[in-house]
């Protein structure tokens, strides 16, 4: 993945940060919603 961010980085196309991290935050959220319906039963 540094890589990648490295080449975006050198042919000078901006990415946000927050884009980087979307499929971190993406999974983050998947698995709080799946623990708070294991509780509901």
């Amino acid at each position: 993945m540094n890589m990648i961010k490295d080449i975006f980085a050198y042919t000078g196309i901006g990415v946000k940060r927050e884009y980087w991290n979307s499929y971190d935050d993406m999974n983050q959220k998947i698995l709080e919603i799946m623990e708070k319906s294991q509780f509901k039963g």
